[in-house]
């Protein structure tokens, strides 16, 4: 009803999300090296640089261009007011090293998160909507070429950014802090079919 799209799995899926984390070098900048050392350990070496990761891991997209989000999406270009690409923030949560129960290590697609670094929350990854009315989403700023906005998605990189969220105390229940641990570089593409 959000008009996103999120994915959560549990154990009777039978069925994980697999994160490669890049190895030591470019793509990966340590950022925190306590909070990834903190992470590494709590994974029991899982994840670490240069290891695939396969959990049970949540992931959604978030923030969208347009106010109705994915279902705002539409394939004919007569109907110039409703795109069929927009670009949205999103984020993977690796929860099963989740010791706090509050979604402590994200990996964040947009370039920051708005509320700590002043950064756009819907420049992270960029859908294209398709007349087979299945959806691509992907950090990947081609998807947006022979749209009906082909400069949609000229903001996107693959650069992952991992957030360590940890309680502030003595600030109220709700109030927290975020740690920039890391920067990957990890492109990805996924598609999205309805069940109907």
């Amino acid at each position: 009803t959000s008009g996103q799209h999120g994915l959560k799995l549990n154990e009777r899926s039978n069925r994980t999300v697999c994160v490669a984390f890049p190895p030591e070098g470019p793509d990966a900048q340590i950022v925190s090296q306590a909070d990834w050392d903190a992470l590494v350990a709590s994974s029991g070496g899982a994840v670490d640089l240069g290891t695939t990761y396969c959990g049970l891991i949540t992931m959604h997209t978030r923030d969208h261009t347009h106010p109705d989000k994915l279902i705002g999406m539409d394939a004919d270009p007569t109907t110039p007011d409703l795109l069929d690409v927009q670009t949205s923030g999103g984020k993977l949560v690796l929860k099963e090293f989740d010791d706090l129960t509050s979604w402590e290590w994200r990996l964040l697609f947009d370039d920051s998160h708005s509320s700590i670094a002043g950064g756009a929350d819907d420049n992270g990854l960029c859908i294209r909507y398709h007349p087979d009315r299945t959806w691509t989403i992907g950090n990947d700023a081609t998807l947006d070429s022979q749209s009906e906005d082909p400069a949609a998605c000229d903001g996107i990189d693959d650069i992952v950014n991992l957030w360590h969220v940890t309680p502030a105390g003595g600030n109220g229940n709700n109030s927290v802090i975020y740690t920039l641990t890391a920067r990957f570089r990890m492109p990805f593409t996924y598609t999205v079919t309805p069940l109907f």
